[in-house]
């Protein structure tokens, strides 16, 4: 039962000390979870491309869409009810979160469930046409390892929705630090199956065995700092759900457009040009974004306090975190990019063993489009903490959805289209998500 001694204090959540202690934690988490983060992907190319080759390596790019593709199962949901769950939290309404959770969690099971038997029926078709001679990376080893990716996928969503209710009662430091030591853990699965003589079978049956661990030690830990929470669906309700549809919408559309940028060229450019262009443009595209995971680490933070603060109407400090996250953004990814320009192809160079290489044009195309996308992403974090990702993210969807037409039918070298496309696009929504944080001080913010 939910009772009297879970109520937190608005006043006391907003009082600057307060809030400033709650950020340095929580960049602090985000950073190290970036970090862990940014050693497993470098890891990954010097010893996949060593061990498995450049092909083998596009092939698992490939299948690790998988879990990216199925996140979408969930329709913004879990987005949607980490904000709505901290709202009603900040306005002391935990059996509000409680349904709020309940709610989005029979509906994300259903779906995610749904779509994963899609996939499992792909595999099962990859699986009764394999012939006897396919190799490690195609065939019978290929459909099981879409399988152990589906079912990684499903665990990885529960474990998104549980770190929603983490942020919602103050623990987002805590919850982004054990779900960042999931990743080291998986990097040194990789690197121990790779040496193994292990292939993406063998990686895809190790990460989904971590993932279930990490999930249960997640749950237990929160279920011990929150009692009054379980899981199940006998909070959930209709209302809450009509209350959760339109925003979840908007950030469904979103995290789509978002997938078509990252993880949809990849498929076309492999359908298109070839898993060796794949593994060119994917690393390419890896050491661009890399800033991108130290750019987010305070806007990341900031919105639950952004949440708060506009829930208080105190616009006086959720203009200053807005202002934050943007300056933030810019000092990280604006030196990253000019190096990148300048020795981006050297260092590609290094790291794959002489394997991939990729011309400048790229990387500056890329580098660009990494800038851009850090820049919008800080304007759009008070957007996001009032659940307003509607004013931008369908404009999003249709540009991305445009340059995935655009790369299809191009005559001209694709990486390079893509990547200055991406670029473009970008571009378009540093102006959009900039017009529309306009109106953030008319937002009306309900209680």
């Amino acid at each position: 039962m939910i009772g009297k001694t879970f109520q937190y204090p608005l006043i006391l959540r907003l009082r600057r000390g307060v809030v400033t202690k709650r950020l340095v934690k929580g960049v602090a988490a985000n950073l190290l979870g970036k970090i862990w983060v940014l050693l497993a992907q470098l890891l990954a190319i010097p010893v996949l491309t060593a061990y498995w080759g450049a092909d083998g390596y596009g092939v698992w790019l490939m299948l690790i869409t998988i879990p990216t593709y199925l996140n979408l199962s969930d329709v913004g949901l879990g987005t949607t009810a980490s904000v709505e769950m901290t709202r009603r939290i900040a306005n002391d309404d935990p059996q509000g979160a409680h349904a709020t959770y309940h709610s989005a969690w029979v509906f994300m099971t259903g779906l995610t469930g749904t779509c994963a038997m899609l996939a499992i029926g792909y595999a099962t078709h990859i699986a009764i046409n394999a012939t006897p001679n396919a190799n490690r990376f195609e065939g019978v080893s290929l459909a099981f390892a879409i399988v152990s990716m589906t079912l990684y996928a499903i665990v990885s969503v529960q474990m998104r929705l549980l770190q929603g209710l983490y942020q919602a009662t103050h623990k987002y430091a805590l919850g982004t630090f054990l779900n960042g030591l999931v990743v080291p853990v998986e990097g040194i699965a990789m690197v121990i199956v790779a040496i193994s003589n292990g292939a993406i079978l063998e990686l895809s049956l190790a990460m989904l065995g971590i993932r279930l661990v990490a999930w249960l030690i997640f749950y237990r830990i929160l279920r011990r700092h929150e009692p009054w929470f379980a899981l199940g669906w006998r909070a959930a309700t209709w209302d809450q759900f009509k209350t959760l549809f339109r925003p979840s919408l908007a950030a469904f559309c979103l995290v789509v457009a978002d997938a078509l940028m990252l993880q949809s060229i990849i498929v076309i450019l492999g359908w298109v040009a070839g898993t060796s262009t794949v593994a060119i443009f994917g690393a390419a595209r890896f050491l661009s974004r890399a800033p991108l995971q130290l750019s987010s680490l305070l806007s990341r933070a900031s919105l639950p306090e952004l949440t708060r603060a506009l829930t208080a109407k105190n616009f006086l400090l959720s203009n200053r975190l807005a202002g934050l996250n943007v300056l933030t953004a810019l000092s990280i990814t604006l030196p990253f990019a000019l190096f990148l320009c300048l020795f981006g192809t050297d260092l590609l160079r290094l790291i794959s063993h002489n394997q991939l290489n990729a011309g400048r044009m790229l990387f500056i195309g890329l580098a660009l489009a990494a800038t851009l996308n850090a820049v919008w992403g800080a304007l759009a974090t008070p957007l996001l903490s009032l659940n307003q990702q509607g004013l931008f993210s369908y404009h999003y969807l249709i540009a991305a959805t445009l340059l995935i037409s655009v790369l299809v039918v191009s005559p001209w070298d694709k990486g390079l289209t893509s990547a200055w496309g991406m670029a473009l696009v970008e571009a378009g929504m540093v102006g959009t998500v900039a017009s529309r944080s306009k109106l953030i001080g008319s937002i009306h913010v309900s209680h």
